[in-house]
């Protein structure tokens, strides 16, 4: 082998020496024939008679064009042992043309022209060429393009296009136009007419066109970024008709799940990228907007999202952006992509750029967006008709249920408590009883509610008519570029109780001080107004068995829950009144009177700069501070049922019944009295929300050879202080200019029930970061990309490893197109292999690195014996730390066909550990448990977008994208002990070795032989009627699935032809439980609605084998049912009220019509569209068993309602 070696090592020199002495030698052949004496003596001589002799003593030839040497000068020349090239510089000195010597050859050509020269020629025999450069997209919208260069081919003779796409140049007749622009195809046109105008159509270059992708912190070449990313155009989230971001993603990208758990404007949707990451936090992704993250103004929870609470119309981050201001969308999902934001990421990342102004003339575009939201029907619904809710009511009075002796004093009646009034209430007109006590006279009066029928929908619902208008002006010029909106939406309200303006301004100045030097300025504002139904936080009742809000007056959960026998007016065409909490109740009497006023103001200004230190190394600097306050009102008029509450004493039994009555502690005799005598409620929610953020970084980026380097480093600080205050104000008289008449019974009342009547807290998040990354590609191929963050936090515990958190990444792409075996394989437009792996974390919603303690007022008898308190809320653990991740991820990226036809394919599995957790403790240290970082998590999943051009003509078009998500997840440990009632809520429950979120229920085992009512598996493993849900023992409960979707995505076509475009989306998720709407009670009231299934309910001893929908109880079972008995409340939690999830949605359909170019200039405009589109308008598939429930709404009440069906109407103009 060394022989071997040492043979190669002499052919190599010997090659070397070969080479050198070659080169040598030709160099020196060269030389010798430049440095061939000359001697010359010539007068008046052509050229051509020189170039012989020049030939003959110098062994060199001569090449030229005759015609060329026509304009040669004479030349005198006088030259002894000269050189040959000073010979040819005196020859051609004053010529027009010149000389090039190549090998041994003199080539004789036309000399360049100086940019002096190519005007003075074309002065000479000009010809005015004027003409517009336009692009059209394939859904048949043309814009005009500015920045088109527009070259006289060989010449220094250049224009450029304005900002209206028109150009105008001088050049000599039959030259050639070139017309350039980064992105699409140089075209080029021979100019043979004089004075000519021409119409100049660009088209896409996927050669010239580099695709970016924008992190928040860098702008990378996709060719070279390592992550798995999708980005979405503006355009595309605004064909969904949502004013929510959020919404208009679902089933548009591969690994994102949506859930729209309420409609409601403001509220957000449950948004999960690739699953869940935590047991209790949020899960939702950052929001994260020209580089600035959002910082929410009060933190909704996994359950308070379908609440209906008021705070939900907080939830949504994205709610006061003006979707017309979107650029572009990149949802980051895997650890390469989101690793420079470290703690924050561990949910994924949402990227929003919003728009720029652009150098060029004023443009004016305007957008009017005007929809109907379309009344909801009960077709779809088993809601019992007039008819036969009578005939049920009959039932129960028949039982014994609504017998006039104590529906006369209930809080809550009907038509049947409404004709015992009647019976026993004489009329002072006539003298005679309301309503005589005889067979027929009570017939004919529930006859008329058995025939009302009453379309709730009807009176509590709109085809309302909603507008919004925005405005954007966009000028610039090289140095300075400027962008303007401002919008304005107005929601009249699909409900009488609904209403919302909308006001937002954006303003982004960028500027260009000099070559090195450039800055921008961002100032943004929204303000909105909005109205809704007056509501109470809902409660959880462990003990019942039930969820309830008290003077629930949600219009759509009234709609189903309230009797179609009932008529909101009376034969009169007055408001008619039946009787809710004791009080007097209208459902349109409430909703006027009682209302959830929102206000919120959001402020923010940004100042980016950036400078060139030199061609590599380039300083950013990013700063923001934001100010963001929402008021939330409830004004309770006096003339409401919730306000008459407080005064409902019309009897004895009423007034001991009546729970808003005060009953002095002080003196055990008194009686019930009321605190309340005049006026109504006000009662006040303020959340503020400061914040800064500020950024430095330093970033290299240099190519040398094959080898590209781009490297960041960084440091930010961010600041967040909350502030929440509260105020529950008695008394208050609106009707006497808002005097309050306060009796102070009332607040003894609250402080002897612990009720605040006021309260206010501050919250102070403090955030340091250090970050940095490089990435390396090799010959364009190979890419190498590595990123670490050092994150600190004050809401952690108090010991450094706690506080600091490191997260890291690492992550390679291989762009296997570029390689030589796939060169000549055209089929193959782009394939790329991608790979990561890393950690990341999230701080998780505890806060109890401290211990945190609550005041109370003590629960004595006595008001002299009432002392105020502190409580535990919280017990410390100053080792709390940050939820954390392991992530791997497998890629790949392949475009078919000049990308007509492109494939992306990922598989990832995930890894949590020191995920927040509840833990039993002794209950030594006052509580019962403590947070702490307790609980794993392992998930996985695959996901891909296949999308293809079918069709691309010149008149037609069709593009297709089918999205397929699949997300699963197992607790691995959790040192929870959750009670049974937590377990069977519809937002789920955690159990080891199941996912997060699963919905469990009580086992249900049929229905009583004797008696119909229903039977369970309780805590104790016995078939029972009783189970007590505040037990701890849950091995009994049966696991029903995730509450959460494993599956989803969406399949999306735009068909083409000419001026217009046909699109459609299908969205659909799969492999989930829901819980059906609760129905069913122990006792019911003259009130309630049944569903239709009541007709196969229970009645006879047998049925229970051929029906599981128990009997309705008579007052002999319900008066002897034992104590802690709730069969008709847990048959609601029961396996037999479990339905599929699984759904599939024709979520939108839109034509669009894009006017002509030459028919929008004729009348003065740069383009016009107009498209209509209806949303969710179909249902195409879910469980049976639903019954017209929304498989994705929860009906909680407060303030939630489901998604609406659509009509919209959008112009669009350029000016």
């Amino acid at each position: 082998m060394s022989k071997n070696w040492q043979g190669r090592n002499l052919i190599w020199r010997t090659m070397k020496v070969t080479f050198v002495l070659l080169f040598s030698v030709l160099m020196h052949v060269s030389a010798a024939g430049l440095a061939q004496k000359i001697n010359i003596n010539k007068k008046n001589s052509a050229l051509p008679e020189i170039f012989n002799d020049l030939g003959k003593q110098s062994g060199y030839q001569f090449f030229y064009n005759e015609r060329l040497l026509e304009k040669a000068k004479k030349v005198n020349l006088k030259i002894q042992d000269g050189t040959l090239d000073e010979t040819l510089k005196l020859c051609f000195k004053d010529q027009p043309f010149s000389y090039e010597i190549i090998d041994k050859t003199v080539v004789v050509k036309e000399k360049e022209k100086t940019e002096k020269e190519v005007v003075t020629t074309k002065a000479a025999d000009p010809v005015v060429v004027k003409g517009t450069v336009s692009f059209a997209y394939p859904d048949g919208r043309v814009e005009k393009v500015f920045g088109v260069n527009v070259t006289e081919k060989g010449t220094a003779n250049v224009r450029q296009t304005g900002a209206d796409g028109q150009f105008t140049i001088s050049v000599t007749k039959g030259a050639v136009l070139v017309f350039t622009k980064i992105g699409f195809k140089t075209q080029e046109v021979r100019i043979s007419d004089n004075n000519p105008v021409l119409a100049i159509r660009m088209e896409e270059s996927s050669m010239n066109l580099k695709e970016t992708v924008i992190t928040g912190y860098q702008q990378l070449d996709k060719k070279k970024f390592t992550g798995a990313s999708v980005k979405l155009k503006g355009d595309e989230l605004r064909q969904t008709g949502s004013t929510d971001i959020g919404r208009a993603l679902e089933g548009k990208v591969a690994g994102v799940s949506i859930q729209n758990v309420s409609g409601t404007f403001g509220s957000a949707p449950k948004i999960r990228i690739r699953g869940v990451t935590s047991l209790t936090g949020s899960n939702k992704p950052l929001w994260v907007v020209d580089g600035i993250a959002l910082e929410d103004v009060i933190d909704v929870t996994n359950d308070q999202l379908a609440s209906g609470d008021a705070s939900t119309l907080l939830g949504s981050s994205a709610a006061g952006i003006n979707m017309n201001d979107v650029e572009d969308i990149y949802v980051l999902k895997d650890v390469a992509a989101t690793s420079l934001y470290g703690a924050r990421a561990m949910n994924g990342v949402v990227v929003i750029t919003t728009k720029k102004g652009k150098s060029g003339n004023l443009q004016i575009n305007y957008t009017g967006n005007f929809s109907s939201q379309l009344r909801p029907s009960y077709n779809g619904f088993n809601i019992s008709n007039s008819a036969d809710q009578m005939s049920i009511y009959s039932e129960l009075y028949g039982k014994g249920m609504l017998n006039l002796k104590d529906i006369g004093n209930a809080a809550n009646v009907g038509v049947y408590g409404k004709m015992y009034n009647n019976l026993q209430t004489i009329d002072p007109a006539t003298g005679q009883f309301l309503l005589q006590n005889t067979p027929d006279a009570r017939n004919a009066f529930l006859s008329r509610y058995a025939s009302a029928n009453t379309d709730w929908f009807k009176y509590l619902f709109r085809n309302t008519l909603t507008q919004e208008h925005s405005i954007s002006i966009s000028s610039g010029t090289d140095k300075a570029q400027h962008y303007t909106s401002v919008s304005f939406y107005n929601d009249n309200g699909w409900t009488i109780a609904d209403k919302v303006k909308r006001y937002t301004f954006n303003s982004q100045n960028t500027y260009n001080f000099s070559s090195k030097l450039s800055g921008g300025i961002i100032t943004t504002a929204s303000y909105r107004e909005q109205n809704a139904p007056g509501t109470i936080n809902r409660t959880n009742d462990a003990y019942f068995g039930k969820l309830t809000r008290e003077f629930d007056i949600n219009p759509y959960s009234y709609a189903l829950n309230t009797s179609r026998a009932l008529t909101p007016y009376d034969e009169q065409g007055n408001l008619e009144y039946f009787r809710m909490n004791y009080a007097p109740f209208n459902i349109i009497n409430e909703l006027q009177n009682n209302q959830l006023k929102l206000t919120g103001l959001d402020v923010k200004l940004q100042l980016n700069l950036a400078y060139k230190v030199d061609p590599y190394l380039k300083y950013e600097f990013l700063g923001a501070a934001r100010y963001a306050k929402t008021t939330q009102e409830n004004l309770v008029n006096e003339n409401s049922n919730r306000a008459n509450a407080y005064r409902a004493n019309y009897n004895s039994q009423i007034a001991n019944g009546n729970t808003y009555l005060y009953k002095d502690t002080d003196n055990p005799n008194a009686l019930p009295e009321v605190v309340m005598g005049a006026g109504g409620l006000y009662n006040r929610n303020d959340n503020s929300l400061g914040s800064y953020n500020f950024r430095n970084n330093l970033t290299y980026i240099r190519s040398f050879g094959r080898h590209d380097l781009n490297v960041l480093v960084g440091q930010e600080i961010r600041s967040a202080d909350r502030q929440d205050a509260f105020n529950n104000g008695f008394g208050y008289q609106y009707e006497n200019g808002g005097i309050p008449l306060v009796n102070y019974k009332i607040i003894k009342q609250g402080v002897e029930q612990n009720r605040q009547y006021y309260g206010m807290g501050k919250t102070q998040d403090r955030f340091a970061s250090f970050y940095a990354t490089a990435g390396y590609t090799f010959d364009h191929k190979y890419n190498l990309s590595a990123a670490a963050r050092y994150d600190g936090s004050n809401q952690l515990g108090k010991s450094p490893q706690a506080r600091w958190l490191p997260t890291w990444s690492v992550s390679g792409s291989w762009n296997i197109d570029q390689e030589k075996f796939l060169k000549d394989v055209e089929a193959i437009s782009t394939l790329k292999l991608r790979a990561s792996y890393g950690l990341s974390a999230s701080t998780g919603n505890a806060t109890n690195s401290a211990l945190i303690l609550k005041t109370v007022n003590t629960l004595r008898p006595y008001s002299p014996e009432i002392e105020s308190g502190i409580n535990i809320r919280d017990l410390e653990n100053s080792n709390l730390t940050y939820e954390k991740q392991y992530s791997g991820n497998i890629g790949m990226d392949a475009g078919f066909f000049n990308n007509r036809l492109s494939v992306t394919a990922d598989v990832y599995n995930k890894k949590g550990f020191d995920l927040i957790g509840r833990l039993r403790s002794s209950g030594i240290g006052g509580q019962i448990d403590k947070t702490g970082n307790y609980a794993n998590l392992r998930s996985h999943g695959v996901e891909f977008t296949v999308s293809g051009e079918i069709i691309r003509e010149k008149d037609w078009g069709w593009r297709s994208t089918l999205i397929f998500s699949y997300a699963a997840n197992k607790i691995t440990n959790t040192k929870d002990q959750p009670i049974i009632f937590d377990m069977l809520l519809p937002t789920g429950g955690n159990q080891l070795g199941r996912p997060v979120g699963s919905l469990y229920s009580l086992d249900f085992k049929g229905l009583d032989h004797l008696t119909g009512i229903p039977l369970f598996v309780n805590e104790l493993g016995e078939i029972s009627q009783k189970t007590n849900l505040q037990d701890i023992e849950t091995k009994y409960l049966k696991y029903e699935g995730p509450v959460d979707p494993p599956y989803s995505g969406g399949f999306t076509n735009s068909i083409r032809y000419k001026a217009f475009t046909l699109t459609a989306q299908l969205i659909y998720q799969g492999g989930n439980k829901i819980r059906l709407n609760s129905v069913f009670k122990p006792t019911y009231s003259d009130l309630d609605a049944m569903p239709t299934e009541f007709r196969n309910r229970w009645i006879l001893p047998g049925d229970e084998a051929k029906t599981n929908i128990p009997s309705i109880m008579d007052a002999i079972n319900n008066y002897n049912m034992p104590s802690g008995y709730y069969p008709y409340n847990n048959y609601n939690f029961s396996s037999a009220r479990v339905a599929n999830g699984g759904f599939a949605r024709l979520k939108y359909v839109s034509l669009a019509y894009q006017l002509p170019e030459r028919f929008a200039n004729a009348i003065g405009l740069h383009s016009m569209s107009l498209t209509a589109a209806a949303t969710n308008m179909l249902l195409f598939f879910a469980d049976k068993k639903l019954e017209g429930q929304d498989p994705e709404f929860f009906n909680a009440g407060g303030v939630a309602q489901p998604l609406q069906k659509q009509v919209i109407i959008s112009l669009k103009i350029g000016l």
